[in-house]
Protein backbone atom coordinates (compact mmCIF):
# COMPACT_ATOMS: atom_id res chain seq x y z
CA UNK A 1 0.00 0.00 0.00
CA UNK A 2 3.17 1.96 0.55
CA UNK A 3 4.32 1.73 -2.60
CA UNK A 4 1.39 2.77 -4.49
CA UNK A 5 0.59 6.16 -1.88
CA UNK A 6 4.42 6.65 -3.32
CA UNK A 7 3.45 5.82 -7.16
CA UNK A 8 0.23 8.38 -6.93
CA UNK A 9 1.86 11.09 -4.85
CA UNK A 10 5.05 10.70 -7.63
CA UNK A 11 2.33 11.26 -10.60
CA UNK A 12 0.38 14.26 -9.15
CA UNK A 13 3.53 16.01 -8.59
CA UNK A 14 4.15 15.25 -12.26
CA UNK A 15 1.09 16.53 -12.80
CA UNK A 16 1.47 19.39 -11.45
CA UNK A 17 4.44 20.58 -12.07
CA UNK A 18 3.67 20.12 -15.55
CA UNK A 19 0.34 21.83 -15.46
CA UNK A 20 -1.45 18.82 -16.86
CA UNK A 21 -5.04 18.25 -15.72
CA UNK A 22 -6.27 14.79 -15.08
CA UNK A 23 -8.97 14.08 -17.33
CA UNK A 24 -11.33 11.63 -14.80
CA UNK A 25 -10.63 11.29 -11.35
CA UNK A 26 -9.22 7.52 -9.68
CA UNK A 27 -11.58 6.52 -6.88
CA UNK A 28 -10.23 8.17 -3.45
CA UNK A 29 -7.41 6.22 -1.76
CA UNK A 30 -8.76 4.27 1.38
CA UNK A 31 -8.01 6.39 4.40
CA UNK A 32 -4.46 5.45 5.88
CA UNK A 33 -4.34 4.98 9.49
CA UNK A 34 -1.93 7.05 10.94
CA UNK A 35 -0.84 10.31 8.55
CA UNK A 36 -1.51 13.99 9.93
CA UNK A 37 0.00 16.56 7.53
CA UNK A 38 0.89 16.18 3.70
CA UNK A 39 3.48 17.79 2.13
CA UNK A 40 1.88 20.22 -0.29
CA UNK A 41 4.79 19.45 -2.85
CA UNK A 42 5.33 15.73 -2.39
CA UNK A 43 2.00 14.31 -1.35
CA UNK A 44 3.76 12.70 1.77
CA UNK A 45 2.30 12.35 5.25
CA UNK A 46 3.58 12.19 8.34
CA UNK A 47 2.19 10.18 11.24
CA UNK A 48 -1.55 11.05 13.07
CA UNK A 49 -5.34 10.20 13.02
CA UNK A 50 -6.60 11.05 10.34
CA UNK A 51 -5.61 10.38 6.22
CA UNK A 52 -5.02 13.91 4.72
CA UNK A 53 -5.81 15.06 1.68
CA UNK A 54 -2.99 15.53 -1.25
CA UNK A 55 -2.80 18.77 -2.94
CA UNK A 56 -4.86 18.01 -6.92
CA UNK A 57 -3.48 19.63 -9.67
CA UNK A 58 -6.24 22.17 -10.70
CA UNK A 59 -9.21 23.29 -10.81
CA UNK A 60 -11.70 22.16 -13.75
CA UNK A 61 -10.98 25.28 -16.02
CA UNK A 62 -8.74 27.38 -13.72
CA UNK A 63 -5.92 29.13 -15.45
CA UNK A 64 -2.58 28.11 -13.44
CA UNK A 65 -0.36 31.05 -13.56
CA UNK A 66 2.58 31.03 -15.34
CA UNK A 67 5.17 33.03 -13.20
CA UNK A 68 5.03 34.93 -9.77
CA UNK A 69 5.60 38.51 -8.66
CA UNK A 70 8.75 38.74 -7.78
CA UNK A 71 7.43 40.72 -4.43
CA UNK A 72 4.40 39.08 -2.58
CA UNK A 73 5.32 34.99 -3.84
CA UNK A 74 3.89 32.18 -1.48
CA UNK A 75 4.40 28.67 -1.49
CA UNK A 76 1.90 26.33 0.41
CA UNK A 77 3.95 23.62 1.97
CA UNK A 78 1.73 21.16 4.12
CA UNK A 79 -1.27 20.86 5.53
CA UNK A 80 -3.81 19.05 8.08
CA UNK A 81 -7.08 19.14 6.19
CA UNK A 82 -8.80 15.72 6.20
CA UNK A 83 -9.52 13.78 3.19
CA UNK A 84 -12.89 13.44 4.08
CA UNK A 85 -14.88 15.71 6.61
CA UNK A 86 -18.46 16.25 7.48
CA UNK A 87 -21.01 18.22 6.26
CA UNK A 88 -21.83 21.50 8.18
CA UNK A 89 -18.89 21.17 10.02
CA UNK A 90 -15.62 23.66 10.73
CA UNK A 91 -12.12 22.01 10.82
CA UNK A 92 -8.94 23.35 12.15
CA UNK A 93 -6.29 23.24 9.59
CA UNK A 94 -2.45 23.95 10.08
CA UNK A 95 -0.98 25.07 6.94
CA UNK A 96 3.30 25.59 6.17
CA UNK A 97 4.26 28.27 4.30
CA UNK A 98 7.34 30.14 2.62
CA UNK A 99 7.61 33.65 1.66
CA UNK A 100 9.07 33.21 -1.75
CA UNK A 101 8.87 36.85 -2.85
CA UNK A 102 11.68 39.77 -2.11
CA UNK A 103 9.34 41.31 0.37
CA UNK A 104 9.20 40.68 3.89
CA UNK A 105 5.72 40.36 5.13
CA UNK A 106 6.14 42.57 7.97
CA UNK A 107 2.54 43.07 8.92
CA UNK A 108 1.96 46.95 7.30
CA UNK A 109 -0.86 45.65 5.12
CA UNK A 110 -2.45 43.32 7.37
CA UNK A 111 -2.17 39.50 5.78
CA UNK A 112 -4.41 36.60 6.06
CA UNK A 113 -4.69 33.00 5.15
CA UNK A 114 -8.46 32.40 3.47
CA UNK A 115 -9.72 29.56 1.20
CA UNK A 116 -11.99 29.58 -1.96
CA UNK A 117 -14.59 26.67 -2.42
CA UNK A 118 -15.41 25.72 -5.89
CA UNK A 119 -17.36 22.42 -6.89
CA UNK A 120 -16.70 19.40 -9.44
CA UNK A 121 -17.11 21.14 -11.83
CA UNK A 122 -15.41 24.45 -11.51
CA UNK A 123 -18.04 26.40 -10.52
CA UNK A 124 -16.96 28.85 -7.57
CA UNK A 125 -19.30 28.79 -4.83
CA UNK A 126 -17.49 30.50 -1.93
CA UNK A 127 -14.67 33.39 -2.86
CA UNK A 128 -13.51 34.32 0.52
CA UNK A 129 -14.13 31.55 3.55
CA UNK A 130 -13.26 32.42 6.56
CA UNK A 131 -10.05 34.37 6.67
CA UNK A 132 -7.32 33.97 9.58
CA UNK A 133 -4.44 36.62 10.19
CA UNK A 134 -0.90 35.43 9.14
CA UNK A 135 1.62 36.09 12.00
CA UNK A 136 4.46 38.38 10.82
CA UNK A 137 7.36 39.40 10.25
CA UNK A 138 8.46 36.62 7.70
CA UNK A 139 10.91 37.35 6.12
CA UNK A 140 11.90 36.78 2.19
CA UNK A 141 12.89 32.61 2.39
CA UNK A 142 11.98 31.69 5.40
CA UNK A 143 8.57 29.45 6.79
CA UNK A 144 5.89 29.81 8.83
CA UNK A 145 2.91 27.60 10.29
CA UNK A 146 -0.27 29.72 10.10
CA UNK A 147 -3.64 28.35 11.99
CA UNK A 148 -6.57 28.26 9.38
CA UNK A 149 -10.20 27.36 9.42
CA UNK A 150 -12.50 25.36 6.80
CA UNK A 151 -16.23 25.76 6.83
CA UNK A 152 -17.37 22.29 5.46
CA UNK A 153 -20.23 23.07 2.81
CA UNK A 154 -23.92 21.78 4.29
CA UNK A 155 -24.55 19.17 1.35
CA UNK A 156 -22.39 16.17 0.77
CA UNK A 157 -20.30 15.82 -2.43
CA UNK A 158 -16.56 15.98 -3.55
CA UNK A 159 -15.28 19.55 -4.03
CA UNK A 160 -11.91 21.51 -4.80
CA UNK A 161 -10.42 24.02 -1.40
CA UNK A 162 -7.74 26.84 -2.60
CA UNK A 163 -6.23 28.19 0.49
CA UNK A 164 -4.86 31.36 -0.68
CA UNK A 165 -3.18 34.45 0.71
CA UNK A 166 -4.67 37.56 0.80
CA UNK A 167 -3.17 41.42 1.98
CA UNK A 168 -6.06 43.19 3.15
CA UNK A 169 -6.95 45.96 0.98
CA UNK A 170 -4.38 45.29 -1.96
CA UNK A 171 -4.40 41.71 -3.23
CA UNK A 172 -4.88 38.01 -3.14
CA UNK A 173 -1.62 36.07 -3.73
CA UNK A 174 -2.59 34.08 -6.48
CA UNK A 175 -3.48 37.46 -8.75
CA UNK A 176 0.03 38.23 -8.59
CA UNK A 177 0.92 34.31 -10.00
CA UNK A 178 1.22 32.36 -6.80
CA UNK A 179 -0.17 28.98 -7.11
CA UNK A 180 -3.48 28.41 -4.37
CA UNK A 181 -3.00 25.13 -2.09
CA UNK A 182 -5.71 23.45 -4.11
CA UNK A 183 -7.02 20.21 -2.44
CA UNK A 184 -10.08 18.18 -3.59
CA UNK A 185 -12.16 16.91 -0.42
CA UNK A 186 -14.83 14.74 0.29
CA UNK A 187 -17.75 16.17 2.52
CA UNK A 188 -19.74 13.16 3.80
CA UNK A 189 -23.34 13.01 5.90
CA UNK A 190 -23.75 14.04 9.02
Amino acid sequence: MKTLSTVAAVLLVGLVLCGCQPQESAPAPAPKPSPTAVSAETGQTTSGSEAMVAPTAAIPGMKIPKSASPSFHVEFLSHTLPASVVAGTTRAVVIRLANRGSEAWNGKKPLYIAYHLYAQDGKRLVWDGHWMPVKTPVQPGQEATTNAVFDAPKAPGEYYVAWDLVKKGETWASWKGSRMLTLRVNVTSP
